[in-house]
Formats: C-alpha cells, structure tokens, sequence
C-alpha cells in the first residue's frame, strides 16, 4: 500500500491533536495527570534508553493509527450524507441552475461521473487534501467535544462545579463550529473544481 506524504499528514495531525487534546482535559478536569503518561520517558545521561526509545517512536505511530480512525469515521459520515454532502450539492446547484432539482443521489452520481471524466486528478490534489486535512480534523474536534463530559466526569473530587465543564464545552464547540466551515467550504471549492474541469473537457472533446 502506498501512501503519500500529504495522505500520512491528514491521518497524523488530525490523530495527535486529539490525543493531546484529550491528556489537556484530563489535566485541566484533575481526571489524570499527563505525568502520568510519560512517567516511563527516564533521560539518562542526555539521551533515552530501552522501553523509552520505543515509547518516543510510538508517539507518532499512535497518532496515525488514531488519525486513520479518524478518517474512516469523517469517510463514513460523507457516505452517508449526514455532515459532508450538502457542499457538493451545493457546488452543483451553483453550476447548473437549471438541474438543481434532481435528487441529491444523482448530484452525487453527477460528481462521482466528474472524477472518472478526468484522468488527471493529481492537479486537483490541493484541493482534495485541504478538504480532508479540514474533514479530519472536524472530526477530531467533534469527538474532543464529546469526550469532554465523560473526562470531567472521572474527576473523583466532590463538589466540583461544573463551571469550567461548561467554558470548556463552549470553546470547544467553537472551534468545532470553525473546523466545520472550513470543511463546508474546502469540500465545495474542490467540487467546483471537479465540476469545472469536467465540463471544460466535455466541451474541448
């Protein structure tokens, strides 16, 4: 399997911002400590030995295993049409007002025909890695969001206020919020670009 160097970028980013994202809420929730996870990392004599050479390397084996689960789940979404649809439909009614009322089955069926027109994709990469640099990290941000209450629920203190379970939330949703305009927006400018493209060969042929 081969991957390219900005595929591996969308799948590690996305994987360590959530998994530092998550040791942040659980030191800002006093739920755990991030000490606790880098207890094993000993320096000796300047450099690391043994289990904490191994632990430093999957460091960003971790993240792009987290990362790839990340992109199923945003891959799933799209399929399914619940987040990630309404750009390309979007980017369609824009291009051909007159087709705007076909369902969106065929706007997708419409797109999906535009890829297998162009045989060269590769110029069109910027644009699809943002989108999914920019999907990924929705993502990831969503499921910061959700894990945020069940963080602040390990907390064993009592009487905790739920003060900062609610600022946390909140700033957490914004940026959950800009992660998802980003997306809406990536998706369709990539679109745009599929649709264009394919039309300009359609009348060049």
């Amino acid at each position: 399997m081969e991957f390219r160097y900005q595929e591996t970028l969308t799948w590690i980013i996305p994987g360590f911002y959530l998994s530092v994202g998550i040791l942040v809420l659980g030191q800002w929730f006093d739920a755990f400590s991030v000490l606790d996870f880098f207890a094993p990392l000993k320096i000796r004599n300047g450099s690391f030995e043994g289990i904490n050479t191994i632990l430093i390397f999957l460091i960003p084996l971790l993240s792009f295993i987290i990362g790839w689960l990340i992109n199923g789940i945003a891959g799933f979404l799209f399929r399914c049409d619940i987040l990630f649809g309404y750009p390309v439909y979007a980017a369609f009614d824009k291009l051909y007002p007159k087709e705007s009322g076909i369902s969106s089955k065929d706007k997708m069926e419409r797109f999906d025909h535009a890829k297998y027109i162009l045989e060269d994709l590769e110029k069109y990469d910027r644009f699809y890695y943002r989108y999914i640099f920019s999907r990924n990290m929705f993502v990831a941000q969503l499921l910061l969001l959700l894990s945020a209450p069940i963080i602040y629920c390990m907390d064993s203190s009592e009487g905790e206020s739920c003060q900062a379970l609610i600022k946390t939330l909140f700033l957490l949703l914004s940026l959950c919020m800009l992660f998802f305009f980003l997306t809406y927006r990536d998706l369709n400018t990539h679109a745009r670009y599929i649709y264009n493209g394919a039309r300009k060969k359609i009348e060049n042929s």
